[in-house]
């Protein structure tokens, strides 16, 4: 693979030198020097380019379609992930994925300074935590999660579970999912 871009490196080269380094030098008649030199140009100029073309589009064409054909397999796999991914996460307890949201957002912003809300510091075994706000968000997280498992819907989930059957939520409609 390497031989074959260090081939396009030259082709590219001869195409600079063709186009740029041959219409440097200029001659007496009508700045563009003598009439073999102007074919030579010329010719010079639609060799490179023609064969540039060819080796661009064996070379690269090639390989970048096999990238492209291996790139929307990913993509084709991720669309497929994301879709199951979502359709499981419309499926769950409405009431229980937005107080999980919640939850997460106020501890990703708890410090160990401030505490979770305004001024209000965490007890942790008789006072805030401080240093990275840890202990603080581990904390207020176990009270989040206790306060979560006394929810109907977590009773429901629990059941729902240890019956092998499928949760039917507080205000859920499987029309709406």
């Amino acid at each position: 693979m390497d031989g074959v871009w260090r081939l396009l490196v030259r082709v590219v080269r001869m195409g600079f030198v063709v186009e740029n380094v041959l219409f440097m030098r200029k001659g007496s008649e009508d700045e563009g020097g003598s009439v073999a030199g102007r074919r030579l140009r010329v010719e010079g100029r639609h060799f490179v380019t023609q064969l540039a073309g060819y080796f661009f589009d064996v070379g690269v064409k090639g390989v970048w379609g096999g990238l492209e054909e291996w790139l929307n397999g990913v993509e084709e796999g991720l669309d497929r992930e994301v879709g199951e991914t979502v359709g499981r996460l419309v499926r769950m307890s409405p009431q229980q994925s937005a107080m999980g949201k919640w939850a997460f957002w106020t501890q990703a912003g708890i410090t160990g300074r401030e505490g979770y809300g305004e001024g209000e510091a965490v007890d942790v075994e008789g006072g805030s935590a401080g240093g990275d706000g840890y202990l603080d968000a581990a904390a207020w997280a176990g009270r989040v999660m206790a306060l979560h498992a006394k929810s109907e819907d977590a009773k429901e989930g629990m059941d729902a579970f240890l019956q092998k059957r499928k949760a039917v939520w507080c205000g859920f409609d499987e029309r709406d999912a």
